[in-house]
């Protein structure tokens, strides 16, 4: 069952589960790690809509932090890359004159 999220201050883990499309058990399992935020009201679990809004921001901050780091680093990598063929291409060429010089 579909249900509009978007205006509970405090979800069930049904409704943590349906939003994040994970199942029951996975959520409550990161309830009891404390991976998202909850409270427990008798014997009910609810989480509270702006904290799981608020960390997920944060994650996918990092993500985004994360991602453009690899990024850097990709493009760093490729440029050590092709300072490196650059470097042997000049060896090569240095070899080849050098080989042409003593045949001559």
């Amino acid at each position: 069952m579909q249900t509009n999220l978007k205006y509970f201050d405090y979800l069930t883990v049904d409704q943590t589960a349906e939003l994040l499309q994970l199942s029951k058990s996975s959520v409550r399992r990161f309830v009891s790690s404390r991976e998202i935020p909850s409270i427990k009201l008798g014997n009910s679990i609810r989480i509270p809509r702006w904290k799981l809004d608020n960390q997920l921001e944060e994650v996918s901050l990092v993500s985004f932090k994360d991602f453009f780091a690899a990024l850097a680093n990709k493009r760093r990598s490729e440029a050590d890359q092709l300072t490196e063929n650059k470097v042997m291409e000049l060896v090569n060429q240095e070899i080849a004159a050098e080989r042409e010089s003593q045949l001559v």
